[in-house]
């Protein structure tokens, strides 16, 4: 049920806030603010605010750039673990190992990790006659 039906609903005093809020799947207080929020500015109001905004703890583009532009000249050879260890000590980095991965992981610059528990090609069967090393017997 849309909220505008319930909204006549509840200004008809066919509904209470409590009824309306089990309607929505949404709490009481949850309610009250849409409610207020409609009759300030009508459906417009009731459009998440958030959306098409960017993130406030984002990293600067320019530091992404420096980033990577470090990792193609002067550390290329390095593993995303040595990489981040040098970029702390000599360069001021404040950002995460695991940012930093993914980030290099998006740029192309290292290969993601495939994942080991699903879309992997399975082994194929041992041969008859196999030697089984942990018990010392032969497979048949």
């Amino acid at each position: 049920m849309k909220f505008e039906d319930v909204y006549s609903r509840r200004t008809a005093d066919k509904l209470t806030q409590e009824q309306a809020a089990e309607i929505l799947g949404v709490s009481v207080r949850t309610v009250r603010r849409w409610e207020d929020r409609f009759e300030a500015d009508g459906a417009e109001g009731l459009y998440d605010r958030r959306l098409g905004k960017l993130a406030n703890n984002r990293v600067p583009t320019d530091t992404v750039m420096e980033m990577l532009t470090l990792f193609d000249s002067k550390y290329w050879d390095y593993t995303p673990k040595h990489f981040h260890e040098k970029l702390v000590e000599h360069h001021g980095f404040t950002q995460s190992y695991n940012w930093l991965r993914l980030t290099l992981q998006s740029h192309g610059r290292i290969p993601a990790r495939p994942p080991t528990w699903s879309s992997s090609p399975q082994a194929a069967p041992p041969p008859d006659g196999w030697h089984d090393a942990a018990s010392g017997r032969v497979q048949s």
